[in-house]
């Protein structure tokens, strides 16, 4: 049965893999850049090599550490990260050195901390509404208090994301931005 541990064990989860999701991300736009660049070799050379780099990691997280499902979750980051460091590495070279993976440091940087205050908006809120919900009447009916909890934590947890990339000043973010005013004021 779903309860109140498992939702909790399935939020860690959600939050060692989303370490990972801004890698994710970055490493399917990277794979796009090579194959309109004519090479579809590297990305797939590179997503071979993680995956056995993801089923080593995976066996020392639980064999060796003992970490559990979290640690499958982080090893996938973990790899999905590396993955990302060897294709932009390779795309450097490729370009001629166009991209300066020095420069691209802070904003990657700056990205994962806007990631780690999404995680922990979420888990936070997540742990405290049930308590502010159970309050009201009609929501102590534990499936709907959890689902509410779950959907006012996403919630929080992606407005915490949007509102710290604002509020860093993250590149392309205004750009969201004005994507955003213009589809809602229609």
């Amino acid at each position: 049965m779903f309860d109140s541990s498992a939702s909790s064990f399935v939020s860690s989860l959600l939050l060692c893999y989303s370490i990972g999701s801004p890698f994710l991300i970055i490493r399917e736009l990277c794979a796009v850049v090579f194959y309109s660049l004519g090479d579809g070799n590297c990305p797939f050379l590179i997503n071979v090599i993680a995956i056995f780099m993801n089923g080593i990691l995976d066996w020392l997280s639980l064999s060796v550490f003992g970490f559990g499902a979290q640690g499958l979750a982080l090893s996938t980051s973990c790899v999905s990260a590396l993955s990302v460091l060897a294709l932009l590495v390779l795309l450097s070279k490729k370009l001629g050195g166009i991209i300066d993976i020095r420069e691209m440091r802070g904003p990657f940087l700056l990205l994962l901390i806007c990631c780690a205050i999404s995680g922990f908006t979420t888990m936070l809120s997540y742990r405290m509404l049930p308590f502010f919900l159970s309050t009201v009447s009609i929501l102590r009916l534990f499936r709907l208090a959890e689902f509410l909890s779950i959907l006012l934590a996403g919630i929080l947890g992606l407005t915490a994301f949007y509102l710290s990339l604002v509020f860093a000043q993250f590149p392309g973010v205004f750009f969201v931005d004005s994507l955003l005013k213009t589809s809602l004021s229609r």
